[in-house]
């Protein structure tokens, strides 16, 4: 590990520090208004149905962060470079966009990551897609640690994510390195390659 993974370790270790004093709630007061009560107000509950059945919701706030970061110009769009960027294949990237099939958090957390989202932006984000931030889960957090700090670069969160893999693994904690797939997949199109 060299100084400036050792720097971002120990920069991360105070974030989860802070947020372990700060408070172990699993939610924010913010996320909670996400959910509105529907009991005795069925209208309300039949618009927010209406809002989900209109569209991908997700796939919207990214269409409109992808146009901020310049992937969609125009009519055109540069979507292959975005998934690339956001190491997700082409098959997972297809499912999200047309919104058939519930995207797995990891993907959605890589997704938060290529599009440099804030804290507030990736919970919003997570919110849209059916998933939140869950402050019991260590992954969760080491990526919003890392999202805080502003550390958006993929190798650098995968070996981040590797070395707490093995520190938390001596304590029972499970640490998932979202990344982990990406090296799978790319071992797999190489063995097509040379077969």
């Amino acid at each position: 590990m060299n100084d400036i993974q050792l720097n971002y370790i120990i920069c991360i270790e105070e974030q989860l520090n802070r947020r372990d004093s700060a408070s172990f709630s699993l939610m924010k007061e913010a996320d909670l208004t996400r959910f509105p009560p529907a009991a005795g107000n069925p209208a309300a509950f039949e618009d927010a149905l209406m809002r989900l059945q209109e569209g991908n919701m997700a796939m919207e706030f990214v269409q409109q962060r992808l146009r901020q970061m310049g992937y969609i110009k125009g009519k055109r769009t540069d979507y292959p470079s975005f998934y690339r960027e956001a190491r997700i294949n082409a098959d997972v990237w297809s499912n999200f966009r047309s919104g058939t099939v519930a995207s797995s958090k990891p993907t959605l957390l890589k997704i938060v990551i290529a599009l440099r989202l804030n804290e507030d932006e990736a919970r919003h984000f997570l919110s849209l897609a059916g998933k939140a931030y869950n402050a019991m889960e260590m992954t969760d957090r080491i990526i919003f640690a890392c999202i805080d700090l502003g550390i958006y670069d993929p190798d650098t969160i995968c070996e981040i994510l590797v070395y707490y893999k093995r520190v938390y693994a001596k304590k029972g904690i499970v640490v998932n390195d979202i990344y982990a797939d990406d090296a799978r997949t790319a071992n797999r199109a190489h063995r097509q390659k040379t077969e």
